[in-house]
């Protein structure tokens, strides 16, 4: 069963449509990328991987979005912005428990006006 949807739809007070491009093999994981195909210029990206290593008993879940942006209003340079949401667990926890931690995480970042106080340096 599939975890997304192809489109998928994400919404930050804009909807935004994330394609599903192909996946890529990194050594220990495997990454499923979406591009957002309405916003080609600013190669805005979703990834999502999921790194299974089985030397170390760790789970590693990587979600990543990746869009170019202009720097200073100068469209002519654009430099990249990465927010990434890792996930780190052992083999042996159960699936609830580290599903109470995202939310945790998800309680936090949903803190009113937070997340910008977080890029500004005030956090």
């Amino acid at each position: 069963m599939a975890i997304m949807t192809n489109p998928v739809t994400l919404n930050n007070g804009s909807d935004h449509i994330y394609t599903y491009r192909g996946q890529k093999l990194n050594t220990t994981s495997l990454a499923t990328v979406w591009v957002e195909l309405a916003d080609v210029a600013h190669e805005s990206i979703f990834e999502r991987a999921s790194d299974r290593t089985a030397k170390t008993g760790l789970i590693r879940e990587l979600s990543r979005f990746k869009i170019l942006a202009p720097v200073n209003g100068d469209v002519t340079n654009q430099k990249p912005i990465t927010v990434n949401l890792t996930v780190n667990f052992d083999k042996g926890h159960d699936s609830t428990t580290v599903f109470n931690v995202v939310g945790m995480m998800k309680a936090y970042l949903n803190i009113s006006g937070l997340p910008l106080k977080i890029v500004q340096g005030e956090v």
